[in-house]
């Protein structure tokens, strides 16, 4: 059987000319195919097929730490120092793989695609805003049968040995990626051969100074190395970042592939991982967010429930104060929760009180509002800090505000 690589040379484009960068042309060795076409579909879960997953992982551990990446790659580069991650975009990831498999049905391997449109043009015809883009695009085939994800992980071995392309993996400029692949029979235009082959596409964009939270959910039970492989993905579980001074939450479920994306503002979260099958909420307290991009992985094989200290102490502010409920660690002083369960206007205090309300063994914080405030009693869970339970104890026009207590009454 005959292999076969390809890179074409990075190209990076701002609405204004593009230019391109790099050029490098190597051939390696091979290996097995067969990608499923994902239909398009836009929404809040970020979707991708774990190939896709693996190779925005690969993309975002360069960007972590391109000289550890060398290490692994056998090869020296000149780059050093952290990038901040890249997050998933739908809109990005459409259009990666939409170039991807018209590549493969047409036969052509370029920046610019038979209509004359180059990665810019592309992009923002998707309706996504861009300012500048970037992209990367890389095909690896051969005469016999080839493995996906051995494919996957050769593409960016040869996209990190080029300049070009690694500089558009490392680009700070960018915040989101997307990445498209697909598989297919390719003839190859330099000589007319057929090739079983898997194509990618990586776009590097940025529409505005946003700030995202992003990572992956995975078992790390086939190859457990604390990093992604494909078949340890975990879909459908519930991201909540809740912000730890303002109490404002943002949530999301990760996709099909274990990845997920949430737009935050600057701030200091705890990001919560729920259902989706997991025996137990999972948090991960003071995640700082300023002015990039944070990653916030689960691996299920390091799960720690995010279940309040044996010892701890609820305090709610009083009258003239925001209705701001912190939950501390009785022995360290740590903030384990830190909750705004009204409106931050709102200056009457507030009345806190504990019990096991969900019966899970673990105490769940109640609260209510002081005088002034209308008998709005509100539950939140003592794992995740996530609301369970809200009504009104009395009628809502009253405005005395309300005590709290919770015991166990029938034993």
């Amino acid at each position: 059987m005959l292999p076969v690589l390809r890179l074409f040379p990075f190209e990076r484009l701002f609405s204004t000319p593009s230019r391109t960068l790099g050029r490098r042309l190597r051939k390696s060795s091979p290996e097995i195919a067969a990608i499923e076409t994902l239909e398009d579909r836009l929404l809040l879960t970020v979707v991708m097929s774990e190939y896709e997953q693996l190779l925005l992982e690969l993309v975002n551990r360069t960007r972590q730490d391109p000289q550890a990446e060398a290490a692994r790659q056998g090869v020296s580069v000149p780059e050093t120092g952290y990038r901040a991650p890249l997050a998933p975009h739908q809109l990005l990831i459409n259009a990666a793989g939409a170039y991807s498999q018209r590549m493969l049905d047409q036969d052509f391997f370029s920046h610019t695609d038979p209509d004359g449109n180059g990665p810019f043009v592309r992009v923002s015809r998707t309706g996504y805003p861009a300012f500048i883009v970037s992209e990367n695009i890389a095909w690896q085939g051969t005469t016999g049968s080839f493995d996906p994800t051995d494919y996957t992980f050769q593409l960016h071995h040869n996209l990190f040995l080029s300049d070009g392309h690694r500089a558009g993996m490392l680009d700070t400029r960018t915040r989101e990626i997307g990445v498209g692949i697909r598989g297919g029979q390719f003839i190859d235009p330099r000589n007319g051969q057929a090739y079983n082959a898997l194509m990618a596409t990586e776009l590097f964009a940025s529409r505005s100074s946003s700030n995202f939270i992003t990572g992956v959910a995975f078992t790390d039970h086939i190859v457990d190395d604390a990093f992604f492989t494909v078949g340890e993905q975990l879909g459908n579980v519930v991201v909540t970042a809740r912000n730890q001074s303002t109490g404002a939450t943002f949530s999301t479920t990760t996709g099909p592939s274990g990845g997920y994306s949430l737009e935050v503002p600057n701030g200091v979260y705890t990001v919560t991982f729920s259902g989706g099958g997991l025996s137990s909420p999972s948090a991960q307290p003071n995640i700082s967010v300023n002015g990039a991009n944070q990653k916030v992985d689960f691996d299920q094989s390091n799960q720690r429930a995010a279940t309040l200290p044996r010892n701890f102490i609820v305090v709610g502010a009083d009258a003239g104060g925001g209705p701001h409920v912190r939950v501390l660690d009785a022995q360290t002083g740590f903030e384990w929760l830190s909750i705004f369960p009204y409106s931050s206007a709102f200056t009457g205090g507030v009345r806190v009180a504990t019990g096991d309300v969900n019966g899970d063994g673990v105490l769940d914080i109640i609260t209510s509002p002081g005088r002034g405030g209308g008998p709005h009693i509100k539950v939140f869970d003592g794992r995740s800090g996530g609301e369970i339970a809200n009504f009104m104890a009395y009628d809502p026009r009253f405005t005395g505000g309300a005590f709290v207590a919770a015991a166990d009454v029938n034993g």
